[in-house]
Formats: structure tokens, sequence, C-alpha cells
């Protein structure tokens, strides 16, 4: 699991460095995805709570 370890790492994703972003993505999907479904009990909307997640957080870096 990557996750970032430091200003570097967040300065790249502020960037748009596709590749920390997806690196992000792929190491944390999961187990929010899981967090989300738990609390919801829907997959479809676990699913769009998940995806808008990461857009809200994007957009706030």
């Amino acid at each position: 699991m990557v996750l970032v370890t430091g200003a570097d790492e967040l300065q790249k994703i502020r960037e748009g460095d596709f590749r920390s972003i997806e690196q992000i993505c792929l190491a944390t999907w999961e187990p929010l995805y899981r967090f989300i479904y738990f609390k919801v009990q829907n997959r479809e909307e676990a699913e769009d709570i998940t995806q808008e997640t990461y857009v809200k957080t994007h957009l706030r870096l």
C-alpha cells in the first residue's frame, strides 16, 4: 500500500500527477468503499459516495 508520505507527494498530487493520484486511489479505494458500504448497505450508493469522496478531496487539494 502506497500512501502520501510527505510534502513532495502531496505537491505532485496538487500539480495533477496522475500516477500519484492513481496510487492513492488504488491503495485506499477498497477500505473506504467497505466502510461506506457497511454504513449504507447498498452497493450502488456506496460506489457513488466513494467516488464523490475522491472528487471532493481532489478539489480541496
